[in-house]
């Protein structure tokens, strides 16, 4: 407020490449005690599943800071950064971000997420089941989810016994999934903890038929084989694909809506914090889409679609003093199921 127009972009470029770490310190802030005071993560009365994901953004020009060659699906001997996110499907909610040099490790950061998730939602109560893929799937992970009493739905890295157990099992074991996918049940294992207790963790060994044959993978979970709560191979194998549509489509469409695929600057500073800037604005219109577009026309809309769509609608803005006031055209559709919603 106050100012005659938007920063253009050589403002913005200016204005990131400035960044320090200190601003940087002071953004992350903002971006947590957003979450406190809005979120729906963080006011919510049960537990949520929470997807932890590690991308890498490629940034291959040498002038890029702090980039390294490292591990990027489909981009092979490219430079780049390790982003490390907690996204809340849920909610579609993102609850942490750390960027890191490309040759970091993926998941390395896996610790420092959930930390950071804990302090943003002051507590561990309301994570109720922890997902990820291979790059979280270590023992020394598990572990650390079982002492803060966290469920979880890994894949396994690097359990190669998988392939050679899969071919062994009867047919008769396998529960089918869908006519490309089965599962059945793999042989436990028990980790040891710091106050001396063991505790068992369930094996699920999953079966895809590809082009070149069979592949076997492990899912390590805590998820109950028994009892009223039991959930069988099948339908664990679809509670871990379902992390495939969250965080591997859904979250990766807000992220291509919020153009974080383009890094505006070259400074790591910088690009850190555009990142927090188009992760917050996320968030900020996910809350935005639940508070004032649920039960309407607009409420399918995903983050990109708001972007391109709602954000575009023709209009004109009135300020004055604390008051600011939208006019949108009558009988544009858009602009109609945005005053049926409320906010017209």
């Amino acid at each position: 407020m106050g100012r005659p127009s938007l920063p253009d972009q050589s403002q913005v470029s200016r204005l990131l490449r400035g960044m320090t770490p200190w601003d940087l310190e002071d953004l992350l802030l903002v971006f947590e005690e957003t979450l406190r005071r809005q979120s729906r993560s963080c006011s919510s009365s049960r537990p949520f599943t929470l997807d932890v994901d590690t991308s890498g953004p490629v940034a291959d020009g040498r002038t890029y800071e702090n980039t390294a060659k490292g591990y990027f699906p489909g981009a092979r001997a490219k430079r780049g950064y390790q982003l490390d996110t907690a996204y809340v499907p849920d909610y579609a909610e993102i609850l942490a971000v750390f960027l890191d040099r490309g040759n970091v490790p993926p998941g390395k950061r896996f610790l420092d997420v959930m930390c950071a998730v804990a302090e943003v939602l002051d507590g561990w109560e309301r994570i109720g089941l922890v997902r990820g893929d291979c790059a979280q799937g270590t023992v020394e992970y598990m572990r650390f989810l079982l002492e803060h009493r966290l469920a979880f739905l890994l894949r396994e890295k690097a359990w190669k016994a998988a392939r050679r157990i899969g071919p062994l099992v009867p047919e008769r074991l396998w529960d089918p999934v869908d006519p490309m996918l089965a599962a059945t049940e793999g042989p436990g294992m028990h980790l040891s903890l710091d106050d001396g207790s063991r505790v068992g963790v369930r094996r699920v060994l999953s079966r895809c038929l590809g082009k070149q044959g069979c592949a076997y993978r492990s899912l390590c979970t805590t998820l109950s084989k028994q009892g009223a709560r039991r959930l069988y191979p099948g339908e664990v194998v679809e509670l871990y694909n379902q992390r495939g549509g969250s965080i591997e489509i859904d979250f990766k469409a807000d992220k291509g809506g919020i153009f974080i695929n383009h890094l505006r600057t070259r400074s790591f500073h910088g690009i850190w914090s555009f990142l927090i800037t188009a992760f917050l604005t996320a968030n900020l219109l996910s809350m935005f889409r639940a508070e004032h577009l649920a039960g309407t026309p607009l409420e399918s809309l995903g983050t990109a679609g708001m972007i391109h769509k709602l954000l575009r609608m023709p209009g004109r803005i009135n300020t004055q003093e604390q008051m600011i006031d939208i006019v949108v055209p009558s009988g544009h559709p858009l602009g109609d199921a945005l005053v049926r919603s409320g906010c017209g």
